[in-house]
């Protein structure tokens, strides 16, 4: 992997989903390993929180796409009750 081409790709993709670059430039400082995953994968994951309600405009939105880099169904459901407490 290109680690600076998909960080580029990743980060120019973000705005197209909806998160200002203020959220872009939060998630390289705080959640760096969450703009690491490829391009394809990042833009399938954008639109799964999408379509789960979370706003792109909103930290959750990020912090959910880093939930989602490695994911397993226990992780997911734990994660989501975590978020809904």
């Amino acid at each position: 992997m290109n680690l600076p081409s998909t960080t580029a790709s990743n980060a120019a993709s973000l705005p197209n989903a909806g998160v200002s670059e203020v959220k872009i430039l939060h998630a390289f400082k705080k959640q760096p390993g969450s703009l690491l995953m490829s391009p394809g994968k990042l833009s399938k994951c954008a639109e799964r929180i999408k379509e789960m309600g979370f706003n792109p405009c909103t930290g959750s939105f990020l912090t959910r796409l880093h939930a989602l880099r490695k994911p397993t169904c226990s992780n997911w459901s734990r994660e989501m009750e975590l978020y809904k407490k």
